[in-house]
């Protein structure tokens, strides 16, 4: 994708994804939102605004269905129009948003270009730990 390296910015590798899953983990062993869990949502969120990314609004075809802060990995079909449209036939990582502070109605995918084909061990791997946050959709 020569766009993104004219923009300067970069897509997401392996050891990038990994780092992400460290910094979720952190974020998401605390079952409150008290300081410390928001602090540590601050570094997650500081971590991804390294890459490329753009939002797409929540749509009766979302993946997510309303789960914030859920997750998934899928190659962007080749018929897909919109935002995606430019990534089709890439792998691309997409997490849940809301707006918080009383504003739970609003809801956002956050997509970022991945920099490497995933596999489906990798995908078996995220759907065991991360049961609850990870969506498959590997296969779509």
């Amino acid at each position: 994708m020569v766009f993104l390296l004219d923009l300067g910015m970069k897509r997401i590798t392996h050891s990038d994804l990994i780092e992400f899953e460290n910094l979720f983990n952190s974020f998401n062993s605390i079952p409150r939102w008290i300081k410390e869990k928001h602090k540590r949502f601050k570094i997650l969120d500081n971590f991804l605004s390294e890459f490329y990314s753009f939002n797409i609004g929540e749509t009766k075809s979302s993946i997510h269905k309303g789960r914030t802060h859920t997750f998934t990995i899928f190659k962007v079909p080749e018929k897909r129009t919109g935002k995606l449209f430019k990534y089709r036939e890439c792998w691309v990582l997409s997490r849940k948003r809301s707006l918080g502070g009383g504003g739970w109605g609003k809801f956002w995918d956050e997509i970022y270009p991945l920099d490497f084909t995933p596999t489906e061990k990798l995908n078996t791997r995220l759907i065991k730990d991360y049961p609850n946050y990870y969506i498959d959709n590997f296969n779509l």
